[in-house]
C-alpha cells in the first residue's frame, strides 16, 4: 500500500505579524523572560529572515516619535526662558522625559540587582560561619545554600532585565537626538559657520556617548546607597577597621574626576581634528577635477595625512588613558578589601 506520508515535507512556520511590535504587545511574564522574540527568532530558524519580517517598532522607539517629544519639550523650555521663568533652557529635562519609561524601569531594576549582589555577599558570609561552627545543624547549612543559590539566580535574571531597559534608554536618546540634528541640519543656511564635518562628527562620534553611559548612569545614585548598605554590614563583622577601604573608595572620586576632565580635554581635541579632517577630505573630493588638473593631489594628500595622524595621536591617547581606569576599576577592589582586613 503507498504510503500517506509524504516525503521531504516540513512544517513550515507562520509568518509573523510584522506590523506590530512584538514588545508593545507582550505580557508581564512575556517581558520577564523575554518570550516576546521566540516567534522571529523560531521563524528564522527555518526561513531566511527578509525586511518585511522585522517587526514594526514601538511608538517610543520610533525617531520621530522621540524627536516630536524632545522638540516639544525644548520648545516649552524656550517659552519659559521668554517668560522669564528660566534663564537658560535645558535640554535635558525634554530629553529625559521623552525617555522616561526604560529610565525609570532600569533605576528600579538596577536598585534590585544591587540588593540581590549585596545579598550574596551576605549569605555567602553565613555560610562561613557555619562551617566555623561545628555543632551547628546541617538544615542550617542547607538554607543558607539555597538562599545563596537563590540569591545567585536572581542577581543574574535582574542583570539582563536592567541591561535591557538601560540599553534601550542610550538607544532612544540617541535616535532622538541625531533626528533633531538632521532636522536642524537640512534647515540651516549655506552661509552657515557650521561645516558638514562638524555636523559629521556630532552625529557619529558625540551622540554615542549615550549609548556607551546609558549602562551605567543609574550608579550616580545607587553607587552611594550601594556603599553605606556596604559600609554598615562591614562595620557590624569588623568594626571600625571597615572604613579605611570605604575612606580609600571615596578618595579615588578626585582621581575618577580627574580622569573624566582629561576625557573631555581629549574629546574635544580629536572632534576638533576629526572636523578638519572630514572638511578637507569633502573639499578634496568636491574639486578632485581641478586638483589633478593642477597636480595638488600629493601636497593635499599629505595635508589629510598629518590631519589623520594628529587626531589619531589623540585617540591613542584617550586609549591609554581608558585602559588604565579601567585596570584601577578590576585591581582597587581587591586592594581595598585587603585594607579593610589588614
Amino acid at each position: 500500500m503507498p504510503s500517506s506520508r509524504k516525503k521531504g515535507t516540513s512544517k513550515k512556520k507562520a509568518v509573523p505579524d510584522a506590523s506590530v511590535s512584538p514588545l508593545a504587545r507582550a505580557g508581564f511574564l512575556s517581558r520577564l523572560t523575554f518570550h516576546w522574540m521566540n516567534e522571529l527568532i523560531m521563524f528564522g530558524r527555518h526561513t531566511r529572515l527578509d525586511v518585511e519580517h522585522i517587526p514594526a517598532l514601538c511608538e517610543e522607539d520610533d525617531c520621530r516619535w522621540l524627536s516630536q517629544e524632545i522638540l516639544r519639550g525644548w520648545e516649552h523650555q524656550l517659552k519659559l526662558v521668554k517668560e522669564g521663568r528660566q534663564k537658560q533652557p535645558s535640554l535635558w529635562k525634554p530629553l529625559l522625559y521623552a525617555i522616561r519609561k526604560p529610565l525609570l524601569s532600569s533605576a528600579v531594576l538596577c536598585f534590585i540587582r544591587s540588593l540581590t549582589k549585596i545579598g550574596e555577599a551576605v549569605l555567602l558570609g553565613y555560610i562561613i560561619r557555619f562551617f566555623q561552627r561545628p555543632s551547628a545543624e546541617h538544615l542550617e547549612g542547607y538554607l543558607w545554600a539555597l538562599g545563596l543559590s537563590l540569591a545567585v539566580l536572581l542577581h543574574v535574571i535582574f542583570h539582563h532585565l536592567y541591561s535591557f531597559p538601560a540599553m534601550r534608554m542610550g538607544f532612544q536618546a540617541r535616535t532622538g537626538l541625531i533626528a533633531l540634528l538632521y532636522r536642524k541640519a537640512l534647515t540651516l543656511p549655506a552661509s552657515t559657520a557650521t561645516g558638514s564635518g562638524q555636523i559629521v562628527n556630532l552625529i557619529s562620534n558625540d551622540v554615542q556617548c549615550f549609548d556607551n553611559a546609558s549602562a551605567m548612569a543609574n550608579y550616580i545614585w545607587v553607587g552611594p546607597v550601594e556603599l553605606i548598605i556596604v559600609a554598615v554590614f562591614l562595620y557590624k563583622d569588623l568594626g571600625w577597621s571597615a572604613f579605611i577601604g570605604v575612606v580609600a573608595v571615596l578618595l579615588l572620586i578626585p582621581l575618577h574626576s580627574a580622569f573624566a576632565r582629561r576625557f573631555s580635554y581629549l574629546r574635544a581635541l580629536t572632534a576638533k581634528f576629526r572636523d578638519d579632517r572630514i572638511r578637507s577630505t569633502g573639499d578634496l573630493l568636491s574639486g578632485i577635477e581641478l586638483i589633478k588638473l593642477s597636480a595638488w593631489e600629493v601636497p593635499l594628500e599629505k595635508r589629510v595625512n598629518e590631519q589623520r595622524d594628529r587626531e589619531m595621536k589623540m585617540l591613542f591617547r584617550a586609549a591609554w588613558m581608558k585602559a588604565f581606569n579601567v585596570g584601577l576599576y578590576f585591581v582597587l577592589p581587591g586592594e581595598h578589601c585587603w585594607r579593610g582586613i589588614l
